[in-house]
């Protein structure tokens, strides 16, 4: 199942996150930055709900291009104290993006970060997803169907 979260406004990218089996879709941390989230209750441990929590941020005026974008969300993780422990580059729906592991509150975290131009406007979006049971295999197949399957696409765009 594919969930498109609520946009707040007409001229803002459409972001859709797959809701695989045992994930379900919450709106309870939903604010201007935060989109939406999907959770896996069946999965928690060690206190934990594995979750995936999607964001969109306007970058305008604070970047010059969405490569930009992602860099500087990259950036703000650092500037949050964590190292980034990887970073691949690739695309989501044809737009830019890097794919980020680092390490919070002693939890592996996966952040798939993309960046799109739409005209004047600048958008960066965060899908970041983490467990406390990083080997467990359900776990495993449900962030691969999250991380494949979320959409980031410019307002009357299929792509």
């Amino acid at each position: 199942d594919l969930v498109t979260l609520e946009s707040k406004a007409t001229d803002e990218p459409t972001l859709a996150v797959p809701a695989p089996n045992g994930w379900e879709y919450s709106e309870a941390m939903n604010s201007p930055v935060i989109r939406g989230a999907v959770a896996n209750v069946g999965l928690r441990a060690n206190d934990f709900t594995p979750n995936a929590v999607v964001t969109l941020e306007d970058l305008t005026g604070k970047v010059a291009s969405a490569q930009q974008g992602i860099d500087a969300e990259i950036a703000s993780v650092e500037q949050g104290g964590m190292a980034v422990e990887s970073r691949t580059a690739g695309t989501v729906c044809g737009h830019p993006s890097s794919t980020i592991t680092y390490t919070l509150q002693n939890r592996p975290v996966t952040a798939l970060i993309a960046g799109v131009e739409a005209g004047p406007k600048i958008w960066a979006t965060v899908l970041t997803i983490q467990t406390a049971e990083p080997g467990n295999p359900a776990y495993t197949a449900g962030k691969q169907a999250i991380l494949e399957g979320f959409q980031f696409r410019l307002p009357g765009n299929s792509r």
